[in-house]
């Protein structure tokens, strides 16, 4: 598998996955209830669409509430996640500095200063925090003019040598070298329930259908006006031919549902409709019977269509 992760993150990642072993519920998949067998049907039809054909996929939904396992499709298959990679990235960070932790962002010089002239290069030191915006950087700049600072002889540099690029890549899920599979995400989703942090972490994930920005995030245009909208709690992950989402949804009857959708190596423009059709479906989900006897794919927004030759990770909202 080419992950790579920091040691530490690593053995975190380990003991959540041992946790969630060791607590799941003796359910087995040898004897589904009749509603289940109707859930596996749904998913299979979805995943039948002549748009993944050709394709990789791998699919698991878990209940988190029993460690039952509702759906299996190609679970132990090593995927492209893209960026379903910061789910291992967040809670590892989480994990390791804590949700109290502070990224810091500095900005140091180099050289004398004569009253209002600075001989030297001033750096801009980048510190991870995945929250800054140009509002931000202004502030910074303002500082160093209150600071008395009129002019800079040397250049502006921006450093950020504390994340090399081949670490920066693998971990925030633009490299095609990243390969996990579904069962992988799930197993850390049921796990790090348990930890102290989990609520603001849960709280912290896209949800669905919720237009502020803030709250929705790439989630935010998707599965609007169905029972997902505002349940839904996930990661997406979008690369040319690669597309994921994997997270939690609650299904009809209450139940805490883990899921990861992984697809790869489609031919078709966009696949966003079919993870939210199995999204909804969760969603609608009920082991008391109570769910439709029919089996049909639930009807969902269509994603808008990428432009000619661009990248569909660079459309806002994306696309792919």
């Amino acid at each position: 598998m080419h992950r790579r992760l920091f040691p530490r993150a690593v053995a975190l990642l380990a003991l959540v996955a041992t946790v969630a072993t060791v607590g799941a519920s003796g359910a087995t998949a040898e004897s589904p209830t009749p509603a289940t067998t109707r859930l596996r049907a749904t998913i299979d039809a979805i995943l039948a669409d002549s748009r993944l054909a050709g394709a990789q996929t791998s699919v698991v939904v878990v209940d988190t509430s029993t460690g039952q396992t509702l759906y299996d499709r190609n679970g132990d298959r090593r995927l492209i996640p893209a960026s379903n990679t910061k789910l291992l990235t967040s809670t590892a960070a989480l994990g390791l500095l804590g949700p109290g932790h502070h990224f810091r962002t500095d900005v140091q010089t180099t050289g004398p200063r004569r009253g209002g002239l600075l001989s030297g290069n001033l750096y801009l030191r980048g510190g991870g925090d995945p929250t800054m915006l140009a509002a931000d950087y202004d502030a910074l700049a303002a500082q160093v003019a209150a600071a008395g600072v009129r002019v800079v002889s040397g250049n502006l540099v921006a450093d950020d040598t504390r994340y090399d690029r081949a670490r920066l890549g693998p971990d925030s899920g633009l490299s095609r070298r990243n390969l996990v599979p579904a069962a992988e995400f799930v197993d850390l989703l049921a796990a790090v329930r348990a930890q102290p942090w989990f609520t603001t972490w849960y709280a912290a994930l896209p949800i669905a259908g919720q237009p502020e920005r803030f709250v929705g995030g790439t989630l935010r245009s998707r599965m609007a006006g169905t029972p997902a909208a505002g349940n839904v709690h996930a990661k997406t992950g979008s690369l040319t031919g690669v597309s994921g989402l994997s997270g939690y949804v609650t299904s009809a009857d209450g139940h805490l549902l883990a899921f990861s959708i992984l697809l790869n190596n489609y031919l078709t423009a966009s696949v966003k409709a079919l993870e939210d059709q199995i999204a909804v479906t969760l969603a609608g989900h009920r082991e008391d019977g109570a769910s439709a006897a029919r089996v049909a794919a639930p009807e969902v927004p269509q994603a808008p269509r990428t432009p000619e030759g661009v990248e569909c990770s660079w459309v806002k909202p994306i696309t792919c």
